[in-house]
């Protein structure tokens, strides 16, 4: 039952992603004079809603994760065909090896069910706020549609900035996570800015490879 020594670096890297929580939140505190409450409870659910419909809005985000899941893998393999394809096979060995992953490949039970919740709790959570309920929404203010794009490129860099990761990753999986960026903003925006699909999305995106692996 207990968790391997790559399993536990896993655990703490998460941590870091509070940064996207609470870190534009300090911002608003201290530049807009926002209360913490304010800038991140508002910003990431600015409507009241039903509890029908907020069983709506996390259906609606399970359905959105599945859909994303195997839509970007789709896209995914095409790409990685078109790489291979382009640059060659060697190109693209170097940028799967490139790629973070600090978990390791075979997951015990209990570090699924911890990963799983992680995914959900912390990942889908502190992503969607920064990404979407944050920087998506400022850039929109100033910049309209193009917010989508800009958003979709941050988005990727964070997942696989050059340096970070060999130029093979970062070109090889680029596009990947610029279209789940773009694709996730979208959500929200059809959800009226209310990012509780978003995060059971986000979630449910990074959590349906390892459901599968049960099976």
């Amino acid at each position: 039952m207990g968790f391997s020594l790559r399993f536990w670096i896993f655990l703490l890297l998460c941590l870091l992603e509070f940064l996207l929580l609470f870190g534009p939140a300090i911002y608003f505190k201290l530049v807009r004079k926002e209360k913490m409450y304010s800038s991140i409870i508002l910003r990431s659910f600015p409507q009241k809603r039903s509890i029908p419909s907020r069983v709506g809005d996390v259906v609606m985000g399970m359905s959105a994760g599945v859909f994303l899941s195997f839509f970007a893998q789709g896209f995914l393999y095409a790409s990685i065909l078109a790489i291979i394809r382009i640059f060659g096979e060697n190109f693209y060995n170097t940028a799967s090896s490139g790629s973070i992953d600090v978990v390791p490949v075979t997951l015990s039970v209990s570090e699924s069910i911890v990963t799983i919740l992680i995914n959900f709790v912390i990942i889908g959570v502190c992503e969607e706020y920064f990404f979407r309920g944050v920087l998506f929404l400022e850039l929109k203010k100033v910049l309209g549609k193009w917010s989508y794009p800009i958003n979709g490129l941050i988005f990727a860099l964070y997942h696989v900035f050059p340096g970070i990761v060999p130029i093979q990753t970062t070109i090889t999986y680029f596009f990947y996570y610029y279209i789940l960026g773009i694709l996730l903003c979208l959500l929200v925006k059809s959800q009226n800015n209310d990012l509780l699909s978003n995060m059971i999305a986000h979630g449910m995106f990074n959590s349906i490879p390892i459901l599968l692996s049960f099976f």
